[in-house]
């Protein structure tokens, strides 16, 4: 348990979650709390509204808050101001400052597993940062379009417009962790870019996952030559949740038969 000793005035700051808790004044049995947070961060006196106002509000908490160990905290929190409150309108300065501290070292634990939660995020979307993609398609539209979520999802995207642009590009750059290579394409179409990629001694190890508005079976391999494998299938229209995944190595996508 933190157990902190406060005189009128100091304050104790919560970084992680941008809290600060000050004690402005303390006067017989009062004791004058000041609590400076986020705005998203909504502070009230649990006897101060209702059990149907306090359920709409924690409805519409964000997510990050909704994990089974936040919300054993938040009702850690949530009973002990209740108890602070009936103690100090009962008098019981003594109580009401164990309970304080005791609602001081929730915050406390809260605040740096909020700090642990963040610093696991940035090293997953450093990770994901880290996977460099070529997105081969002779679509404009649908090239761009698909260059620019994976963009969002934090993967650093390179763009061609056909199979011979492909192998041009691969040629005078760094190799990137995937390509997302569309089948049907005019000049040099999936299949024959994947030959030459995999008879390629520098790019023969490429991932290279199929993309394709057509009927897969129409380009299935049948396993029997290494240059006509693909790593893996996506069916138009394109799920992207599927395609992060992959890309993620979370899943190893099968034929797709949609």
């Amino acid at each position: 348990m933190l157990v902190l000793s406060r005189r009128a005035k100091e304050k104790i700051v919560f970084p992680n979650l941008a809290i600060t808790v000050e004690l402005l004044q303390i006067r017989g049995k009062m004791v004058k709390i000041g609590i400076d947070a986020p705005k998203e961060v909504s502070i009230i006196r649990p006897d101060a509204c209702s059990e149907g106002e306090l359920e709409e509000m924690q409805r519409k908490a964000s997510p990050l808050l909704g994990s089974h160990q936040f919300r054993n905290r938040l009702n850690t929190l949530n009973l002990g101001l209740h108890l602070c409150s009936k103690q100090i309108d009962a008098g019981m300065t003594a109580e009401a400052t164990n309970t304080l501290q005791r609602l001081l070292s929730e915050l406390k634990d809260l605040d740096a597993e909020v700090g642990q939660g963040r610093a696991s995020i940035q090293r997953d979307r450093s990770s994901d940062k880290s996977r460099n993609l070529l997105v081969v398609e002779d679509d404009d539209n649908e090239r761009e379009l698909l260059a620019g979520l994976l963009r969002m999802y934090g993967f650093n995207v390179s763009v061609a417009k056909d199979g011979q642009a492909a192998l041009e590009y691969l040629a005078l750059n760094d190799l990137p962790d995937y390509v997302l290579l569309d089948l049907s394409m005019p000049r040099f179409d999936g299949p024959a870019t994947l030959r030459v990629l995999r008879n390629d001694p520098r790019m023969g190890k490429l991932k290279v996952f199929a993309v394709t508005g057509s009927d897969p079976k129409q380009f299935a391999d049948d396993g029997n030559e290494p240059e006509d494998q693909f790593d893996a299938w996506f069916r138009k229209p394109l799920d992207p949740a599927e395609i992060v995944e992959a890309v993620s190595q979370k899943i190893r996508p099968a034929l797709a038969a949609r």
